[in-house]
């Protein structure tokens, strides 16, 4: 599977290697899918003479409609495919809604429509035919998408090495202990992807980045008790859910209450 490749990639920036990653896989899946399509065309019979005997009713209707089903193997590679790469570009309420629209959406109107147009051999194109429609559908976004300029081309780093990365990381949290940051905001400003950003900084630290950042704001509060500020005030700045949540993440990281530290330091 190309998915971890492409997610790889796109996380690092390295958008040109996500795609031609995804233009080999979107390759190799069309040229199997073809394969097998002209295997099953050829060899109906014998695939067929597998579950059923000659002389079984079924038999010839299995022989002649088996090709016609087979007819969307090309296209079901090529759907999967695609489909992966959004998940792995982080697109997944499209690759959701593409999913559905292909297995179930596509899928019910061509069972509804084909076999009264054909009769017995639209029932065997109903899903090559969903499948096709879908992969007309995915051509036309891989499209739209690459006519546009996109954003990953400045991915080439600004960040040079590994270790200036990591001070960037925490230099970024720490200019923003006064507020609600969100991993999303620390993706979009460094230009990384989330699962290759969160890699990297637990690797590099041993610490995921969101508790990185409460052990900053907890860092912040000491400096803020001892400014004599209240726990409320403390709780209401460094924008914790409530103090309660200051209370509990504080005595996680420090080992002590807030009233316990601050009595600590008289």
């Amino acid at each position: 599977s190309a998915q971890p490749i492409i997610s790889y990639n796109y996380g690092a920036g390295l958008m040109r290697r996500g795609r031609k990653a995804l233009r080999m896989a979107l390759g190799t899946a069309a040229l199997c899918g073809a394969a097998a399509f002209g295997f099953t065309w050829l060899c109906s019979p014998w695939i067929v003479g597998l579950f059923l005997t000659p002389d079984a009713p079924a038999y010839a209707i299995a022989v002649q409609g088996l090709p016609w089903f087979a007819a969307g193997y090309p296209f079901f590679g090529i759907n999967v495919v695609t489909i992966g790469y959004y998940q792995s570009i982080e697109r997944g309420r499209l690759a959701t809604g593409l999913t559905v629209l292909r297995g179930i959406v596509l899928m019910t109107f061509c069972f509804l429509l084909l076999p009264r147009i054909a009769g017995v051999t639209g029932i065997w194109l109903a899903v090559p035919v969903a499948e096709a429609l879908e992969t007309l559908l995915l051509v036309y976004l891989l499209r739209a998408a690459s006519g546009q300029s996109a954003p990953q081309e400045f991915f080439i780093s600004k960040i040079s090495s590994s270790s200036d990365l990591q001070d960037e990381i925490v230099r970024i949290l720490s200019e923003h202990l006064y507020d609600r940051f969100e991993l999303d905001d620390l993706c979009s400003r460094l230009h990384y992807g989330k699962t290759y950003l969160c890699t990297f900084f637990r690797e590099k630290t041993g610490m995921s980045i969101y508790r990185t950042y409460l052990k900053l704001k907890t860092d912040e509060s000491k400096k803020l008790i001892r400014m004599r500020c209240t726990f409320s005030e403390i709780a209401e700045k460094l924008c914790f859910d409530s103090l309660s949540h200051f209370n509990y993440v504080f005595k996680k990281y420090v080992g002590m209450t807030p009233g316990e530290y601050k009595a600590s330091i008289k």
